[in-house]
């Protein structure tokens, strides 16, 4: 990565750290819900997801995560584990009421149970296993036929879950890039995607960082309002 997409990677690893991205529940800390701080962190370890029920937990979690915080989205992700875990056989058997109860926390419940019922029809259908197969491209295309799950969706799903190098782009890569003078904010987001695996080898470890960093950037210094410039790690590269 010796260009400047590159560059700005390796500040901001040397910043913030490995972030241990995507949060999973078996690495949730102990105690009373619901936790202060999002927790399920496992820094510098990319082996997770490990089995079916991590995968399905991250693709549950990536439709969850759908205009909320990832607070709410760890409540109902652990009322889910608290019900009966992640099992294809256990989350196909909850009634769409009660899932809707399971993951209100997370703002348009009753969307998304529909669209995690959806989601697993479809993965039953096409075999878990078998869609571990498929190139990036092609794992793109099936979660984009389900409705409800657009390109940040199904892309996160893609790198989070299934480990296949697709660069997630989001609000805050737009925002932070486009505030680098690197990227136009109003951009399509293939084109922005296209920009980013143009500059950076595809690898499914250094994309899950690069997005989780770029979160972490704009969450406490390149905020929407009132941005933290005087503490940017990027300030002398930025023309905002």
């Amino acid at each position: 990565m010796e260009n400047e997409i590159g560059e700005i990677y390796h500040l901001l690893l040397n910043e913030y750290g490995n972030q241990g991205w995507w949060p999973l529940s078996r690495y949730y800390s102990a105690g009373a819900l619901p936790p202060t701080v999002p927790t399920g962190y496992h820094e510098g370890d990319y082996r997770p997801p490990e089995g079916d029920e991590d995968v399905l937990e991250v693709i549950v979690g990536a439709i969850l995560a759908q205009n909320v915080s990832w607070i709410g989205v760890e409540k109902a992700i652990r009322a889910i584990k608290r019900r009966n875990g992640f099992s294809m056989a256990s989350l196909r058997s909850i009634p769409d009421a009660e899932m809707q109860d399971l993951i209100y926390t997370t703002r348009f419940y009753r969307e998304k149970a529909k669209r995690i019922r959806d989601a697993l029809d479809a993965i039953s259908s096409a075999g878990l296993s078998r869609l571990h197969e498929r190139p990036a491209e092609g794992l793109r295309e099936f979660f984009l036929s389900i409705k409800g799950i657009g390109r940040e969706t199904a892309d996160s799903i893609v790198l989070y879950a299934f480990k296949k190098p697709l660069f997630v782009v989001d609000a805050y890569t737009r925002r932070l890039f486009s505030r680098l003078g690197l990227v136009d904010k109003s951009e399509d987001y293939d084109a922005i995607q296209a920009f980013f695996q143009g500059s950076v080898a595809r690898d499914h470890e250094t994309y899950n960082e690069y997005h989780a960093l770029v979160v972490a950037h704009c969450v406490r210094a390149c905020k929407k309002a009132d941005p933290r410039c005087g503490a940017c790690v990027l300030r002398k590269r930025c023309k905002y």
